[in-house]
């Protein structure tokens, strides 16, 4: 019976050692896990509060900020203001904001550059003696020297191109069929075209145009004027172009053209220089009715 009890007391021992020992081992990894998760802990705090104080600078800048906005929309508007008041036109210097470009109190409208182009305002880009006109310059913002060094220029290329078109002119002494037969003082010209020549004094021309105002505007004007400078330079025709005229006792003039194949014949003309390039005009100065000092003869 001894032996069976101290047994039973050594095994009692033993089991109580071994739960004692697992349960320190226990306690050992619940500490470390405790001490982790204290320092997992005090690290996220840190993070939450530098966070914060990021947050809260933030928020200051943004104050600012706003603050430093309020005080320049304050000082523009008191610069418009004051602008206005000073030069009215001012208030209309900048475009709708938004896609509107109706502004029912001002006297202006605003319009991109494609509606430009579809508006017909090749008359108003070129005169007679190819110069920029004073209204396109003024949509363009062309300023004062500009206009005046580009329309130099400009017209000193189309009077260079004129003068040696005019020395490629034949005065016809066989009348076309169409105005031989009518009554009247009659003269006719052949104006032989030079493709190579043309080319060359448009692409000066439209140089001229870049050199002065830029790429945007010049190729906003070519494009807006391309009839008008093939005309003036004679680039759609590769065969001679003929203008006869006929004076008639009534004192009114026909006049013929016959260009690529095509004819247009205009009766009741009363001023040649309506209808007759201004530097072709010289040569018509034999007929009665010719008014040098309306002509515009460069």
């Amino acid at each position: 019976m001894d032996m069976t009890l101290k047994q039973i007391l050594m095994s009692t021992a033993v089991a109580l050692a071994i739960a004692w020992a697992h349960g320190t081992l226990r306690l050992r990894a619940l500490r470390r896990e405790i001490a982790e998760v204290s320092q997992t802990l005090a690290e996220t705090k840190s993070q939450v509060s530098d966070a914060e104080s990021r947050l809260a600078q933030r928020r200051q800048q943004l104050a600012t900020s706003a603050e430093e906005r309020d005080h320049l929309l304050a000082s523009a508007a008191f610069t418009e203001n004051a602008l206005t008041k000073s030069d009215p036109e001012s208030r209309w210097a900048s475009p709708p904001e938004g896609e509107q470009r109706w502004n029912p109190e001002s006297p202006y409208i605003w319009l991109s550059r494609d509606a430009l182009q579809t508006l017909p305002l090749s008359p108003l880009v070129f005169d007679g003696d190819g110069e920029l006109g004073d209204r396109i310059a003024d949509i363009l913002a062309v300023d004062d020297a500009t206009y005046t060094r580009l329309n130099q220029n400009l017209s000193a290329i189309v009077k260079d191109y004129r003068t040696q078109a005019v020395s490629h002119i034949k005065i016809l002494t066989e009348l076309p069929s169409d105005i031989a037969n009518q009554d009247g003082e009659k003269l006719a010209i052949q104006v032989v075209p030079q493709p190579k020549e043309s080319k060359r004094y448009e692409e000066a021309y439209i140089e001229a145009l870049r050199e002065q105002l830029g790429e945007v505007r010049s190729d906003l004007i070519s494009s807006m004027t391309k009839e008008r400078l093939t005309s003036e330079f004679n680039l759609s025709d590769e065969d001679p172009t003929t203008i006869g005229v006929v004076l008639h006792a009534d004192g009114s003039y026909t006049i013929s053209t016959h260009s690529g194949g095509g004819f247009l014949q205009v009766g009741g003309v009363r001023t040649l220089a309506d209808n007759i390039p201004a530097y072709l005009l010289p040569f018509f100065q034999g007929l009665e009715n010719w008014e040098p000092a309306t002509n515009g003869v460069p």
